[in-house]
């Protein structure tokens, strides 16, 4: 049976999720961007060493117009997929949260060497600690006059 107190924890797992794959995708960019530019520099510094007096230039080629198109359509799909899964998710444990609470009765019964003592069934309430050490004691006094 699911508690509604995990809730937060699932947010905070979707919301990790999330920013991971914020993070993954800009991350991406970035980092190709940067080793392209590492792997220019390498060749910049090779051509000096062999061609000092040669002006080396460069710049990050940006990518068809299709591919980033479809990339951000990827990252699109990605994310409404991962809020699908949250939302069926969410869905599970709020739908286990209201079962539970719908068949849970809250009834139970207390009993002595086999004797019902208390039944939250009968009475309605929950017995106070002084009033069930009041029952034991009087069944524990009631057994011993039996015995003598």
């Amino acid at each position: 049976m699911a508690d509604i107190g995990r809730l937060p924890l699932v947010a905070g797992l979707f919301l990790f999720v999330f920013f991971m794959t914020w993070r993954d995708l800009s991350m991406t960019e970035q980092s190709s961007h940067l080793l392209l530019r590492r792997v220019f520099e390498q060749y910049t510094s090779v051509l000096h060493e062999k061609f000092p007096h040669v002006a080396v230039e460069g710049d990050n080629y940006p990518p068809p117009a299709m591919r980033s198109l479809l990339a951000q359509g990827l990252s699109v799909l990605k994310l409404a997929l991962i809020a699908m899964v949250y939302a069926c998710l969410m869905i599970f444990f709020i739908s286990n949260a209201i079962e539970g609470q719908l068949i849970s009765t809250g009834a139970f019964e207390i009993s002595f060497n086999d004797v019902p003592v208390w039944s939250k069934l009968e009475t309605g309430r929950i017995p106070s600690a002084a009033e069930m050490f009041q029952i034991i004691e009087n069944h524990m006094r009631f057994g011993q006059s039996q015995t003598t």
